[in-house]
Parts: structure tokens; C-alpha cells; sequence
């Protein structure tokens, strides 16, 4: 718990993935779940992340054309998972779709 309150710091909210050995890419359909700050706040040290997951956080995928996402994501705030070919490959803010034109 101590390590997911460092990991998160500022941060509104992380995707949680699936526990595997070693590093490397994480499969979208691997995501848990979030994260959040206030979600964790008053939580026991010794409770599991996983207890206190949020749903997850909305995808978009880097081949979707921009209005269309811009449009799925016209409600969301905070944290978006970009994907490409099933696998997350960054954090982008639901702000940055605010502009779709049309």
C-alpha cells in the first residue's frame, strides 16, 4: 500500500495491471482496474491495492479517429489509457480531447 500511495503521488489516478514476473508491455485487457489518491487515503497499510480499486480508466487507441474519441470521452475527467494494437503505451488527460473539432 505504502509503495501505490508513493507510485501515485499527484496523480489523480494509475491503471492497476495484472500481476506478472518481470517487466515489459501491458496488455489493456490485463487492466485491473484504478487507482486514486482519495480512494487509498484511509486505507489500512496492510490491505492489498486490489481492494480498493476504482473501475478503469477509459482507453482510446492511437488508430481511432480523434472526434470520435473526443466524443466517447466528452464526460470523462482525469486519466485516459492511450493503447496501440492492445497494449497501454501512455497516460494522456481527457482535457487534451476538449478541442476535437466538428
Amino acid at each position: 500500500m505504502a509503495r501505490a500511495r508513493e507510485l501515485l503521488g499527484a496523480d489523480a489516478a494509475l491503471p492497476v495491471r495484472l500481476a506478472r514476473p518481470g517487466a515489459g508491455y501491458v496488455v489493456v485487457a490485463e487492466i485491473l482496474g484504478a487507482v486514486s489518491a482519495s480512494r487509498l487515503a484511509g486505507a489500512p497499510g496492510a490491505d492489498p491495492v486490489t481492494d480498493h480499486l476504482d473501475p478503469p480508466l477509459p482507453v482510446v487507441g492511437v488508430h481511432e479517429p480523434f472526434t470520435v474519441a473526443a466524443q466517447r470521452l466528452s464526460d470523462a475527467t482525469g486519466p485516459v489509457v492511450l493503447a496501440r494494437d492492445g497494449y497501454a503505451i501512455a497516460l494522456v488527460d481527457a482535457t487534451d480531447f476538449d478541442d476535437a473539432p466538428g
